[in-house]
């Protein structure tokens, strides 16, 4: 499913529309696909990522965005 997400969202507080687990960028269940937009990591995640791959709960969008939860 995409979701659409606006500017200056700190993607963690989202939790009614992304599943999260831990919230701290090391279990991965939040793993997206960045599909349009840009995002700014606000902690480092621990978890491995692919190109194109963001943690929700470790970024917040700097322009308007779209993402597709795993």
């Amino acid at each position: 499913m995409k979701i659409k997400i606006p500017k200056n969202v700190e993607l963690k507080t989202l939790d009614n529309q992304i599943q999260f687990g831990c919230k701290s960028g090391f279990c991965g269940q939040c793993k997206s696909n960045l599909i349009s937009g840009t995002v700014e990591l606000i902690q480092t995640p621990i978890a491995i990522l692919g190109t194109g791959e963001t943690l929700a709960c470790c970024c917040k969008s700097n322009s308007s965005i779209v993402i597709e939860q795993r």
